[in-house]
């Protein structure tokens, strides 16, 4: 009789488990693995990652919110989660976007909190990536403007050497400083290759 009531114990506990533990469905990343970025341009954004989506009803007994936190990360557009503790009312995403402000690594963390369940530790996931000059930036003073055009064109006219060729055909001219002068009202730096 007494293991029957240890058994009834366990499958109340293990029922209530279920209703309480978070449902996680992964985008690309296992909790407390690293979501790498790469590099990217200071002052531009990455790709918007998937990194996590949380299931309903899984979690409709619980309240969920997720952070996005470090030098340069912020959450996606996409993102659907919330950031303070709620219940869901349907499945949630969380996508994060790097955008560096300064040049060399950084690091940052995705943080799934459950409110209402005791047992249910945070979730994390390391975010990580890194902040390079562009290759439009031509000065190196982390912003892609005037001076950077002015630099350009001095060596598509051969008055200063010839060492940004953005497109890569051999030769700096027209169609680089084109590349640049888009660059310079925020179309981004569209080279080929690095």
């Amino acid at each position: 009789m007494k293991v029957h009531r240890r058994s009834n114990i366990c499958v109340v506990f293990v029922l209530l488990g279920l209703v309480c533990s978070p449902s996680i469905v992964l985008g690309q990343y296992e909790p407390g693995s690293t979501v790498e970025f790469g590099q990217v341009d200071v002052r531009t954004s990455s790709p918007e990652i998937l990194v996590v989506r949380i299931r309903y009803p899984s979690t409709a007994n619980n309240t969920v919110a997720v952070i996005v936190g470090g030098q340069g990360f912020r959450r996606g557009p996409a993102s659907t989660c919330p950031t303070v503790l709620r219940f869901l009312r349907s499945d949630c995403i969380v996508t994060v976007v790097f955008e560096p402000t300064s040049l060399g690594a950084k690091t940052g963390e995705v943080v799934a909190s459950y409110g209402l369940c005791s047992y249910c530790p945070n979730q994390r996931w390391n975010l990580r990536g890194t902040g390079v000059v562009s290759r439009c930036d031509i000065n190196a003073d982390l912003r892609i403007n005037g001076a950077d055009v002015q630099l350009i064109v001095n060596q598509a006219l051969g008055l200063a050497p010839a060492v940004t060729d953005l497109n890569n055909d051999g030769r700096v001219n027209v169609l680089d400083v084109q590349l640049l002068v888009n660059a310079a009202l925020g179309r981004g730096c569209a080279t080929a290759g690095r």
